[in-house]
């Protein structure tokens, strides 16, 4: 193991990558509730992921996001586009059909009257955390 890759650092890389799936998610759901045709349609692993899913946890992801993206020197707001892009496309290289929508113009952020279930802020599943 990298002396430099402290669990601090796996840590937070764990988190970005948990909250990244979550927003992956939330796109996909979001997407095909506003009538847009994916590449991709929401798995079992979606549903769960988002199973106990609030507001309070789709403003962190997106937080974490944004530092991880800061992080790396990368821009969050290129990347959410780039993953609403994949979404209604498929990955580069995949034999999918091709849709003539333009990529999102605005990333996904929780829309007004949000209502998710409900848990208390800050509280998870140890098993979506393994």
């Amino acid at each position: 193991m990298d002396p430099e890759h402290t669990d601090a650092q796996a840590k937070e890389q764990a988190e970005a990558l948990l909250a990244t799936r979550r927003i992956l998610a939330r796109l996909k759901v979001g997407l095909l509730e506003s009538g847009e045709e994916l590449a991709v349609r929401p798995t079992e692993e979606d549903r769960e992921l988002l199973a106990h899913d609030t507001e309070f946890r789709a403003e962190d992801d997106l937080r974490v996001f944004d530092e991880w993206h800061a992080a790396l020197g990368t821009d969050p707001q290129t990347a959410l586009l780039q993953m609403g892009q994949r979404l209604r496309r498929g990955p580069p290289g995949a034999n999918s059909r091709r849709s003539s929508k333009p990529a999102l113009d605005v990333p996904f952020r929780p829309r007004s009257g949000y209502r998710p279930r409900t848990r208390s802020p800050g509280a998870t599943s140890p098993e979506l955390l393994s």
